[in-house]
């Protein structure tokens, strides 16, 4: 039954401290029905019912009595003014469980000003949110990119957190945000996990991970963490000069889902000349490569294995010359240029597969050359000469 036969007055209830009667109130005629169709006065009535929820709210945040938790966690439900002042009370009474209740609707929230009200009361409870706080944003990555000055106003205590999820969580995403957090709030006990992450797999986490310890003037100690720095951060030009130490970051940067990181990572492994990276580089001409890969990462890729110069280079690029026609020429030029050196080392199964060249066609359309006058098209390329010196080795190795 009912405390009130008409509108509760709130600011008596609240100067008597009716704990009771302000719980009643927050549900004065919250059930009353109406939508956008229905007469003014009906609408007029479901605003006035809200606003006396929502002032009934507010009371019991002033008042701070934890035995209003329950009722102001299920006003989390109610219209948005009545959820906006519950949100606040329950910050205001800073009881633990309210903070799941208060990140479930800032996940359901749509208003992004409620949200970002949801976020500072879940702020204002201090350390038993922070871990949760976290692990809510980090986990719905649509959402984490913008909600990074939320954590960062968590300052130092997000730290550890921070970390450990750089460290445990196996979801790349989440790694990243958490790096990207990191690198606003430059507290030095995150470098060795970001150091460490140096070496994910997944580029996004590396790069996040390496402004992160820019952001912290990050000095590594020994020559292979200032390689793998170096490949992280795009630093291309002292990846090459630090030669053989940079070669397994740079492996794993070709690897990357960035397109630029992956050619200016050929590029490097090329300039570099090392032959532990012929068959990464040789991956990186297979036919699904096609559909991830522009082609003018394919003819960085082309050039740098003409700089390493290996012999088990000729056959994968005798390959790709026949199924890539947007590399065709200069695929044709390379093995041209490599086959007299190293023509004694192939074994007849290689020299069989270039024996049958033919047909190889160079296209422009992607590039936007001029061919006969006129945008596009493919032009033969002309192959005979390294046709016929395979054939001839054939023949001879055949001679006794």
């Amino acid at each position: 039954m009912s405390l009130f036969e008409g509108s509760p007055n709130i600011e008596i209830l609240k100067a008597q401290r009716n704990i009771k009667g302000l719980i009643e109130a927050l549900e004065y005629n919250r059930h009353f029905h109406w939508s956008v169709l229905s007469p003014t006065s009906d609408q007029e009535k479901a605003k006035r019912y809200a606003s006396v929820r929502a002032a009934a709210a507010a009371a019991l945040g002033e008042i701070g009595d934890p035995v209003a938790v329950d009722p102001l966690v299920s006003a989390l439900g109610d219209a948005q003014v009545v959820r906006v002042n519950a949100a606040v009370a329950l910050g205001q009474i800073g009881d633990e469980r309210a903070i799941g209740p208060l990140i479930r609707l800032d996940q359901a929230e749509k208003d992004y000003a409620v949200k970002e009200l949801v976020r500072d009361v879940l702020l204002q409870m201090g350390p038993p949110a922070v871990v949760p706080l976290i692990k809510h944003i980090l986990g719905h990555s649509e959402q984490a990119a913008g909600s990074k000055g939320t954590l960062v106003r968590l300052g130092t205590a997000a730290v550890d957190p921070l970390i450990t999820e750089i460290v445990n969580n196996p979801d790349s995403a989440v790694r990243e945000h958490a790096a990207r957090v990191l690198a606003e709030i430059r507290d030095p006990r995150a470098i060795p996990a970001l150091s460490k992450a140096l070496q994910y797999p997944d580029h996004d986490v590396r790069s996040a991970a390496a402004a992160a310890l820019s952001s912290l003037n990050y000095s590594p100690a020994t020559e292979i963490e200032r390689a793998i720095y170096a490949v992280a951060r795009g630093d291309w030009d002292l990846s090459v000069k630090m030669g053989a130490a940079v070669i397994e970051p740079l492996l794993l940067a070709l690897d990357s889902k960035d397109e630029y990181f992956r050619t200016e990572a050929a590029r490097s492994l090329g300039q570099i000349g090392d032959p532990r990276a012929v068959g990464a580089l040789i991956k990186g001409l297979a036919p699904f490569f096609h559909n991830l890969s522009s082609s003018k990462f394919r003819s960085v890729v082309v050039t740098a294995l003409k700089q390493i110069d290996d012999e088990k280079a000729i056959v994968p690029l005798t390959e790709a010359a026949k199924s890539d026609k947007w590399i065709g020429g200069e695929t044709v030029a390379v093995i041209r240029s490599m086959l007299s050196k190293h023509l004694a080392t192939i074994d007849e199964d290689g020299l069989r597969v270039i024996a049958a060249l033919e047909h190889i066609v160079q296209g422009h359309a992607s590039w936007g050359e001029e061919v006969n006058g006129s945008l596009g098209g493919d032009s033969p390329v002309d192959c005979s000469d390294i046709r016929d010196i395979a054939r001839r080795e054939l023949a001879r190795r055949a001679t006794p």
